[in-house]
Formats: C-alpha cells, sequence, structure tokens
C-alpha cells in the first residue's frame, strides 16, 4: 500500500513553524514541499519525474483546501 502524504495547512500565526521544524527533521529535503506557493508547487509538480513524484511525503505551507487533488497518494491532512 501506498504511504499516505502528510498535508499541514499552515494556519498563519497559529506557531506551526515547530511542527515544520519536525517535519524537516524527519523528512529529507527531496520529501517535503515547505512554504511552496501553490502556483510554483504546481509548476514544479508538473515537471518531476513519476519516480520522484512517489517520493514525497510531507507538504506544508499556508494553503487552501485542495491541494490534495495534486497527488495520487492517499492523504492525511493536519490543519
Amino acid at each position: 500500500m501506498d504511504e499516505k502524504v502528510v498535508i499541514f495547512m499552515h494556519i498563519p500565526k497559529t506557531g506551526g513553524t515547530t511542527l515544520n521544524n519536525i517535519f524537516k527533521k524527519f523528512y529529507s529535503e527531496n520529501e517535503i514541499y515547505d512554504h511552496v506557493p501553490l502556483e510554483e508547487m504546481n509548476k514544479q509538480f508538473s515537471q518531476l519525474k513519476e519516480e520522484d513524484k512517489k517520493n514525497i511525503k510531507a507538504i506544508s505551507g499556508h494553503h487552501f483546501y485542495g491541494i490534495h487533488e495534486f497527488f495520487l497518494n492517499p492523504m492525511f491532512i493536519l490543519v
């Protein structure tokens, strides 16, 4: 079974920096998108090879509902 992609929708000024720091310790740089604007993420993600897309384990940032639609893997969303 595919691993779930963790999506942290960081609401500004709510102390999410601590969770982001945990993500950075737990995931390697190529496994997480950290505060990449949605438009830039879409551009970057569309250029990735399928193998590299499968390596993404977490997304963190000031995103709105709908970010999960970029991924085929099951999601686990934190708000």
